[in-house]
């Protein structure tokens, strides 16, 4: 307790009784290797270390890869605090730390690369990581440097003067985000310190279409000419198009869209979005009208069906994670069942008392749905966070967060 409460002031006041200080002779450490999109962000996160404590103190300290670097210094990534015996044990997702130990700093995580890092290159490439020792850096900035993270790009950064850079002595000090996602506008390189500090991690192992399945499973241009019977009928014919209206009742149709989550999943996601489409669009055939007996209850018809594909998932990729959009006809829970199985999680889009779309995430491995009426709506039985960014139409910036649902 007394070294936390010392590591409170160190970082917010500058000094300690008991405490390192940064001096001329230490430099910030990042990885020799810069092959890896992760460690290219380390590189980056170091150089704005060094940086900003140079233009808040005066020191001209520098950013230098680890086979140049010796302590006493601040060293970003993992790989340097496993070498200095420090615990990595159960650091998941954006876990991070701050650490003091022999007189240096450590700011880490257990940073990975996400789906399709590399094939976005660096420029966006570290969106598709997830990096906790940036999240640990940009916390070192704000709390020992004052460091404040206003907007994108250098101009929305403010770094005010201060005497010294103090840590206290022998501190470890640990941050779990209940956020583990969040999509930014810009995830430009210039930017990525900016948006960690935000919490706008990015996209990491997180596949997502935008909300739309339906077209990446069974595209138009592929299907149309050999195979209309996968597409909805209306009005006696088959929307063989873009729309991505689908017959559901075809079983070839369900087939499509569970190679769809396995194609993302063997490219690297660890989560992946299954949602219908927008529009009233939906089959009329005899079969999809018939279907699970629901009538043209067409939102428990799709209720069914992503949670009969969650079920093929659980099955046939064991670890995988299906994240089912509740939105359009699928706002209101289903009534037919209430447990989803334990690989799945329910993104809520409802709409606010001011016409914004809400975002919501659920884990719902342990969900039990509890229906309450109320004047419009019906509600989920759940513990969800509020994003704290909402989004009008062409103007997407969210914040999801996974959190423990409520047993009923």
């Amino acid at each position: 307790m007394m070294r936390k409460m010392l590591f409170g002031a160190a970082l917010l006041c500058g000094y300690s009784l008991c405490a390192v200080t940064v001096g001329p002779d230490w430099c910030v450490v990042y990885p020799d290797s810069q092959k890896k999109v992760v460690n290219r962000a380390l590189k980056v996160a170091a150089e704005e270390v060094a940086g900003d404590i140079n233009e808040a103190t005066g020191l001209k300290i520098k950013a230098l890869p680890a086979s140049k670097a010796k302590p006493p210094a601040i060293y970003i990534g993992a790989e340097f605090a496993e070498k200095a015996g420090l615990d990595l044990a159960g650091l998941e997702w954006y876990d991070n730390v701050i650490a003091e130990k022999d007189g240096s700093v450590y700011l880490y995580g257990n940073d990975f690369a996400g789906r399709d890092a590399k094939k976005f290159g660096w420029n966006i490439g570290w969106f598709r990581c997830v990096l906790p020792s940036i999240r640990a850096t940009t916390r070192f900035l704000e709390r020992a440097v004052g460091v404040r993270f206003l907007m994108p790009g250098e101009i929305g950064k403010e770094v005010p003067k201060r005497k010294n850079v103090t840590l206290a002595d022998g501190v470890v000090d640990k941050e779990k985000p209940q956020q583990i996602f969040g999509n930014s506008r810009s995830p430009e390189n210039k930017s990525m310190m900016y948006y960690i500090a935000n919490g706008l991690w990015g996209m990491g192992p997180f596949h997502t279409y935008g909300g739309h399945t339906y077209p990446d499973a069974c595209p138009a241009a592929k299907y149309a000419k050999s195979h209309p019977e996968y597409f909805a009928m209306w009005k006696g014919k088959r929307m063989c198009n873009n729309v991505g209206a689908l017959c559901i009742s075809n079983p070839e149709v369900e087939e499509l869209v569970i190679a769809e989550l396995k194609r993302q999943y063997e490219l690297g996601a660890t989560v992946c979005q299954l949602a219908q489409n927008d529009g009233a669009f939906v089959c009329e055939c005899e079969k999809c009208k018939a279907l699970y007996g629901t009538g043209d209850d067409w939102g428990e018809k799709f209720w069914i069906f992503h949670r009969r594909i969650a079920e093929r998932i659980q099955k046939e990729c064991p670890g995988k994670v299906v994240h089912i959009l509740s939105y359009g006809k699928t706002a209101v829970p289903p009534k037919t069942f209430k447990e989803f199985p334990s690989n799945v999680m329910i993104e809520m889009s409802l709409r606010s008392g001011t016409g914004r779309r809400m975002l919501f995430l659920m884990d719902s491995r342990s969900i039990r749905i509890s229906r309450v009426p109320t004047r419009r709506r019906v509600l989920w039985r759940g513990i969800a966070l509020p994003c704290l960014r909402s989004w009008r139409s062409g103007s997407v910036q969210t914040r999801f967060a996974e959190c423990t649902a409520a047993a009923a």
